[in-house]
C-alpha cells in the first residue's frame, strides 16, 4: 500500500512537469533525449542532484529520476518498472570538465609516454 502512494505522487509530479513542455520537448523525450528539468536537494542529500525527465522503453512511461552511478557509467532509473537507462549528461559540471581540459593539456605538452 505504501508503495501505490509514492507511485501515485511520482505520476502526479511527472503530469505536472509533462503539462510544462512543448510538444517538441516531448517528442525529443519520447526519442530516447533526457530532459533536464532542475537541480534539487532533498532530505538526507548532502547536495544538489540534477532531476531529468525521460522516456523508459520497457514500460513506455515518462518518470523522473536523478543520475546514479560513477561518471563513466551514469544510469537513469524507472520510478515504475524498475528499469536502469543508460544516461550519457548534455551537460558536464566545471570540475569534471576541467579535468578533462588539464588532462588534454598534460597529452598534448608531455606527450602520451611521459
Amino acid at each position: 500500500m505504501k508503495d501505490d502512494g509514492k507511485r501515485f505522487l511520482a505520476a502526479k509530479r511527472v503530469r505536472h512537469e509533462i503539462s510544462d513542455l512543448s510538444r517538441f520537448q516531448l517528442w525529443r523525450i519520447r526519442q530516447g533525449r533526457k530532459h533536464y528539468l532542475r537541480h534539487e536537494r532533498r532530505e538526507g542529500w548532502i547536495g544538489d542532484l540534477p532531476i531529468y525527465l525521460f522516456h523508459c522503453g520497457k514500460c513506455e512511461h515518462y518518470t523522473l529520476d536523478y543520475p546514479h552511478g560513477r561518471t563513466q557509467n551514469r544510469y537513469l532509473t524507472c520510478q515504475n518498472c524498475k528499469t536502469n537507462t543508460d544516461f550519457v549528461p548534455w551537460w558536464v559540471a566545471w570540475v569534471e570538465l576541467w579535468e578533462i581540459v588539464k588532462t588534454a593539456w598534460r597529452l598534448t605538452v608531455k606527450g602520451p609516454n611521459r
